[in-house]
């Protein structure tokens, strides 16, 4: 009676709860999806706050870009001159290259092999061969 006794109060120690102990998991998968979804919540906030801010301080931005019509063109005469004439020359060298220039006819004839031509292409891969 004593031994049955002993094994029950032996029994009941083991399968309470120690506070004192601590739990030996090394993995929790509430806290770990806890702290995914505070990291989660946390990412979300953070981009909502920097396109929120994006928006508003891009929002009274002017599209359309006003011309200033205080700036004058200056016009060069002696350098639309210049431009000019070395347009003119590079046109006459054009011309000279083209007067020159003779195009190249290609007739499209089909060479064909004779049964001797192939006679001799075997005899003289089999010489370089030896």
């Amino acid at each position: 009676m004593k031994n049955r006794l002993h094994i029950k109060n032996v029994l009941k120690k083991l399968s309470k709860k120690r506070v004192s102990l601590r739990d030996p998991q090394l993995m929790h998968p509430q806290r770990e999806w806890v702290i995914g979804l505070v990291v989660s919540l946390g990412l979300f906030i953070f981009a909502t706050f920097i396109s929120v801010y994006i928006y508003f301080k891009n929002q009274a931005i002017d599209v359309s870009v006003a011309a200033d019509d205080t700036a004058e063109v200056v016009y060069r005469e002696t350098l639309v001159n210049q431009v000019l004439e070395i347009i003119k020359q590079r046109q006459d060298k054009l011309n000279s290259l083209n007067k020159n220039y003779a195009p190249v006819e290609v007739s499209e004839t089909e060479v064909t092999a004779s049964s001797t031509d192939l006679e001799t292409a075997l005899d003289a891969t089999t010489l370089i061969s030896e």
